[in-house]
């Protein structure tokens, strides 16, 4: 098979009638039977089917854009990066509409392969075509017309390879969506773990001891320029840049270093944020925050035990007052009492969880390849870049 026995169309050239813009109802909360998907029902994946609204019943506006198996659906309005958005709708709904602020069409299945359509629609091709033709007077909401994306190029390919290219891409979306199923069940069993670890250590006989027992106060003056400027958050101490990419400010002379196994602990967007340095590089962070470190303890198991109590801790010594704004009761903090097994227990519980978290890393490693892969590969074959070999063994039959 060549490129010469592929043909350029535009998308004017396959539809089996005009494209429609949708209604927007008045939504309730309660379920009705009848619905309108949401603008974020386009995720850029497809169809995301829990993005729905209740419809009134005796709404019968609806009724001319209840969708159809076999419908195309394009956000004709969005910010710039998500405009352009498509799916075909598989019937994954009964009693179904589309907004306003999407489109709608049909094709004629003779000349294209729908699955085919709607790989491409989601093809890196397709998205820089809509985000250079969308116009708005602010890039928060801009628009693409019918006249666009009926002027949409497509490279077609004869119909028995437009079938094996989605077959491709079927392939590699369920090896995705498999791998994220099983990320979502590993998740729930991570969390599931570390609750029953802390539940059974909390069952202990073993005394609690307060974290100033085993404290050891540190304020580090910053005196090193190759230190890591860092922001300390929900994922704990992170090299700033990889997080904000607003350029920083050249005096750190007032900031404080975070050596490896200490803790800095303070506000950040008004809520109590610490992380623990479990590497060897050094942090700096605002004056702002204290820095210390617990002695005769585990820094990984610290930290599973800090984040475990998170929520707890932020309610107890988040201070919040009419003159002083937010603030933090770290005296208090110091005060709180946890359970500090035998160090050797402490590295054999933060071992038990450090390799579970490295198991959903490495499956999270894995979807993300998988994505990579099947992006680059639907470049290649959507632009007819590469060619498949008639004789090709299909995917779908693997």
């Amino acid at each position: 098979m060549t490129v010469s026995s592929w043909k350029t169309v535009w998308l004017r050239d396959l539809l089996s009638g005009p494209i429609k813009n949708g209604y927007s109802p008045n939504c309730v909360d309660e379920p009705t039977g009848k619905w309108v998907l949401g603008l974020g029902a386009l995720d850029g994946r497809g169809l995301n089917i829990k993005e729905i609204k209740a419809v009134p019943m005796g709404n019968k506006k609806v009724t001319p854009y209840i969708l159809k198996e076999g419908d195309f659906l394009v956000s004709r309005s969005n910010t710039l990066d998500k405009v352009g958005r498509a799916a075909l709708f598989r019937g994954e709904i009964e009693n179904c509409s589309y907004p306003d602020l999407m489109m709608r069409f049909r094709i004629n299945e003779k000349d294209v392969y729908p699955d085919f359509l709607d790989e491409y629609l989601r093809s890196e091709l397709a998205q820089r075509y809509f985000r250079r033709c969308a116009a708005g007077t602010s890039l928060s909401m801009v628009k693409i017309t019918k006249t666009t994306l009926e002027k949409l190029k497509i490279y077609l390919p004869p119909k028995t390879q437009q079938i094996k290219i989605a077959n491709i891409a079927r392939y590699l979306t369920n090896q995705i969506e498999k791998t994220e199923l099983l990320i979502s069940a590993k998740e729930r069993q991570f969390g599931w773990l570390v609750k029953r670890i802390y539940k059974n250590l909390e069952l202990t006989k073993e005394n609690k001891t307060t974290l100033s027992c085993h404290l050891h106060a540190t304020s580090h003056i910053h005196g090193d320029k190759n230190a890591i400027i860092a922001s300390v958050g929900k994922k704990g101490i992170r090299n700033r840049s990889e997080v904000y990419s607003k350029s920083l400010s050249n005096d750190y002379s007032k900031n404080k270093l975070v050596y490896k196994d200490e803790i800095a602990f303070g506000l950040a967007n008004d809520r109590l944020v610490y992380g623990v340095n479990l590497s060897q590089e050094i942090f700096s962070v605002s004056s702002a925050y204290k820095t210390f470190k617990i002695l005769g303890c585990d820094s990984r198991f610290l930290k599973y035990l800090l984040d475990t109590n998170n929520s707890k801790l932020s309610l107890k010594y988040l201070i919040t007052s009419a003159r002083q704004g937010k603030s933090v009761d770290f005296d208090g903090f110091l005060k709180e009492k946890f359970v500090f097994p035998e160090i050797s227990k402490q590295k054999h519980i933060s071992n038990t969880i450090n390799t579970a978290q490295q198991e959903i890393t490495l499956l999270k490693n894995l979807a993300r390849q998988y994505r990579t892969q099947k992006r680059g590969l639907m470049q290649k074959l959507l632009s007819g870049e590469w060619q498949l070999n008639p004789k090709e063994e299909n995917h779908e039959k693997r």
